[in-house]
């Protein structure tokens, strides 16, 4: 371990950025929707992490963060952001592969509903498998398919002319073979 004494070891935060960006070149960035930044303190022990747990730094920093209105930003709590992190991958799991091998914008993705039911399925059923997730409050039904699917719906609403990310890096505009 980088800091085995407690009494020295930094304080972090962890958090999911939902506002929207878009990469026009290398150190070019758009924003291109105002969203939500959710943070929340990463446990200092080793032990499970509690709810309340926060270091003085990273307090204040949960406290100040959230008083800039650009970010949009609030404080949870540990278990919280993870759940939040977890919902984030999995709809990206599902969005980003088929709309880069598609070579599509984010709307193509409502045409393919047997497929999004299918992906999603099976990634509700992996990721709640986790070993490390099992007995976790809230896990089960934040992660649930039709919840997946709800929250896939309205992300693709707001993103339907928009590409995503893996799209821009892999999928260069032409279709993948």
């Amino acid at each position: 371990m980088i800091s085995p004494d407690p009494q020295t070891r930094p304080n972090y935060i962890t958090g999911v950025i939902s506002h929207g960006v878009t990469l026009n070149s290398p150190f070019n960035i758009t924003h291109t929707g105002f969203a939500a930044t959710s943070l929340g303190p990463v446990p200092r022990s080793e032990t499970a992490p509690s709810n309340g747990e926060k270091g003085a730094t990273s307090s204040y920093l949960l406290e100040a963060l959230p008083l800039v209105p650009r970010f949009n930003a609030t404080a949870y709590s540990f278990l919280d952001v993870f759940q939040m992190q977890l919902e984030k991958l999995s709809v990206n799991e599902f969005c980003n592969p088929m709309c880069a091998l598609n070579s599509a914008k984010n709307k193509f993705l409502f045409t393919i509903s047997e497929i999004r039911k299918a992906l999603l399925t099976e990634i509700s059923t992996v990721i709640q498998a986790l070993p490390e997730l099992q007995g976790l409050e809230g896990v089960t039904s934040r992660l649930a398919v039709e919840k997946l699917e709800s929250t896939v719906n309205a992300i693709l609403t707001k993103t339907a002319e928009t590409t995503c990310s893996m799209f821009l890096i892999y999928g260069k505009g032409e279709r993948l073979r």
